[in-house]
């Protein structure tokens, strides 16, 4: 019985360090913005599942059109964005401490419900919430690191997305799900 049970542990051992999930599948609702890249240095992008990484942020190699050097950010994010009922999109950013981000945003129909978080190990930080058609959402980076703006659609039917942005500071693009 030992033996079984020290095979099963140095199995499951195994199974963790090569990033191998048996029968382990994401949540749908995952929307976690990774702070480094995955081990084993995956480059695919998971956007399907509100993921991006294994690229340097703004190198535009997940889709995302590269930071623009005056700015560093587009103004324009998501213009008639269309988001499926249950669906969501997201913008992630790289920021320095005091640098800020205004987002201006608007949704067709029903409020959208809305949040500007950042992750601790698998925590999430939420910075910022609520649920409105159309807000101006101020947030400044109390550190550096990865923030996101998440737009969720909870409503019965799709709805358009619109979203405009300004930052001051040092901030960067990373990646948008759905990709640009």
């Amino acid at each position: 019985m030992q033996t079984q049970r020290s095979n099963i542990i140095a199995v499951l051992g195994v199974l963790a360090a090569s990033d191998i999930s048996a029968g382990c599948k994401s949540s749908p609702e995952a929307v976690e913005v990774p702070t480094q890249a995955p081990r084993g240095g995956d480059a695919s992008c998971r956007h399907e599942l509100g993921r991006c990484g294994g690229h340097k942020p703004g190198d535009g190699a997940c889709g995302a059109e590269p930071a623009s050097a005056e700015t560093g950010l587009p103004s324009d994010i998501f213009t008639e964005l269309v988001v499926e009922s249950g669906k969501f999109a997201e913008i992630n950013l790289e920021m320095t401490k005091g640098a800020a981000v205004t987002v201006e945003f608007t949704s067709s129909g029903a409020p959208v419900a809305w949040n500007v978080h950042s992750h601790e190990g698998d925590r999430a930080l939420i910075h910022a919430e609520g649920s409105s058609a159309a807000d101006n959402v101020r947030f400044v980076a109390e550190k550096d690191g990865a923030f996101s703006y998440l737009w969720q659609n909870k409503g019965p039917g799709p709805m358009t997305l619109n979203v405009k942005m300004r930052g001051e500071g040092s901030v960067k693009l990373h990646s948008t799900h759905p990709a640009r």
